[in-house]
């Protein structure tokens, strides 16, 4: 499994919805941002949350992401991104 965070251009609270949803345990750092543990390629989730693909119906982007991230904030995402180690 891989860790993703998925950025959406707009908020809307049919995107948290589907990413809720789809990949249940995901954490949601704000309105426009989360971060989802998965074992499918960014494309994927990107499809299937309707960023890319011919049902496309919102924007935004999905990054993959190493072990190799620093900063200052909440405690829980930190604590999120530890779980798989």
């Amino acid at each position: 499994m891989a860790n993703y965070i998925v950025i959406f251009d707009k908020k809307s609270d049919e995107n948290g919805r589907k990413v809720t949803e789809l990949y249940p345990g995901a954490y949601k750092h704000d309105t426009q941002i989360f971060f989802v543990r998965s074992g499918e390629v960014s494309e994927v989730i990107a499809s299937k949350l309707g960023i890319k693909g011919e049902d496309r119906d919102t924007a935004g982007a999905v990054f993959k992401i190493s072990s190799a991230y620093s900063g200052y904030t909440n405690k829980s995402l930190w604590e999120w991104l530890g779980m798989d180690e």
